[in-house]
């Protein structure tokens, strides 16, 4: 291999170009790779969250983000037989004036305490407890501690309301780190929204067909909208595949940037070499040693092309994070299967970039290339 790489060396720039174009293609595919991973996490997350769970808003308001609900739809619920519980959901903007945010929203999540345990797990908790009993308490989000640098026991204003934060939860990339999460009483008061909700989460009973309980819920009651787990999972997988077709983009990028740059280096590289070529195969070298030669040649070139583009990937990832962080958003995820599927992938591209110069130079005359 040392001797490969001293050959791959002898043309230093026509290398360093080489290896310049493939880490082009490479440093494409980690960047919209990361991103896709970041939303394919995301997706499980939220499926995850809303596995078996019915989600009741206002009518068409769901997918549009607002819409209000009176709490005693809370009570028709529940007297759904199918259903074993339902919780109401009071959600709001942090800052009033804010209208628009770049990734999640800063919002302000009304729930009762009882309720918590339900709709977040243990596992986010990093610090203290969640709400409990009903008084002026909040937990908050990760992102959210993080940019106004909350810390346990300290007190946030929410409107003309002070609460004292009692726990700050797990950094999960997903909603949950841009929430305040305060007892429904105490939110419905700080945003004068007194007996109203903007949702309400569904818990079915065991072994219930959750297209007929929707049937039954919207028979019963009018004005609402339910979005089920089969809906929410679709939404996600279309968002989804628009990112998986954009990686699969960067993949036929690196690809054609690759197997041009190693192909015209070793033709090249061939060309340059046609007496060495002739002479050994004057002296014995088999057509199998001047292949292997080229292809592992071909192989120097990907892995050098793969990590400079890698680390190229992966400095600009870091940097347009730390350039985003104010803004609470997370776009990238770097995963173990991102790099190992990337390095199988290059090396992939420079076996087969490598085979037909390869071929080429194992069918060389001698007598000719030493002619020359």
């Amino acid at each position: 291999m040392l001797e490969t790489i001293q050959q791959v060396l002898r043309k230093k720039f026509r290398t360093f170009l080489s290896i310049l174009g493939i880490s082009i293609g490479v440093f494409a595919l980690i960047v919209m790779g990361a991103m896709s991973e970041h939303f394919n996490i995301l997706s499980r997350h939220f499926e995850e969250n809303f596995k078996n769970k019915l989600f009741v808003c206002e009518k068409i308001s769901f997918w549009s983000g607002g819409g209000i609900l009176a709490q005693n739809k809370v009570k028709l619920l529940k007297n759904i037989p199918e259903i074993l519980k339902a919780v109401p959901i009071l959600i709001s903007r942090f800052r009033e004036n804010q209208i628009l945010s770049l990734g999640f929203p800063e919002v302000i999540v009304g729930i009762n305490p009882k309720d918590m345990p339900l709709i977040y797990s243990q596992n986010f908790l990093l610090k203290g407890k969640f709400l409990e009993g009903n008084s002026p308490q909040a937990v908050i989000g990760w992102d959210l501690a993080d940019r106004y640098k909350i810390k346990l026991n300290d007190t946030i204003k929410i409107r003309n309301s002070f609460f004292q934060i009692i726990g700050i939860l797990e950094k999960t990339s997903a909603l949950e780190d841009r929430q305040v999460i305060i007892p429904l009483y105490f939110a419905q008061k700080a945003l004068s929204r007194e007996n109203l909700i903007t949702s309400i989460i569904v818990f079915p009973q065991d072994n219930i067909n959750l297209e007929q309980l929707v049937f039954k819920i919207k028979k019963n009651i009018l004005g609402i909208s339910i979005i089920t787990p089969r809906e929410f999972k679709d939404q996600i997988n279309q968002n989804l595949n628009i990112w998986n077709i954009i990686t699969l983009g960067a993949a036929i990028l690196s690809a054609i940037t690759g197997i041009l740059c190693i192909m015209i280096n070793l033709f090249i590289t061939i060309n340059d070499r046609l007496p060495e070529i002739g002479l050994r195969k004057a002296i014995g070298a088999t057509s199998w040693n001047i292949i292997e030669e080229y292809l592992l040649e071909a192989l120097v070139l990907s892995i050098g092309g793969w990590i400079l583009g890698l680390f190229s990937g992966l400095i600009f990832i870091k940097l347009f994070d730390f350039y985003i962080k104010n803004q609470g958003v997370s776009l990238f995820s770097i995963t173990h299967r991102l790099i190992i599927l990337s390095f199988f992938w290059i090396i992939c591209l420079g076996i087969m970039s490598g085979i037909y110069p390869a071929y080429q130079a194992s069918n060389i005359d001698p007598a000719r290339a030493m002619r020359r």
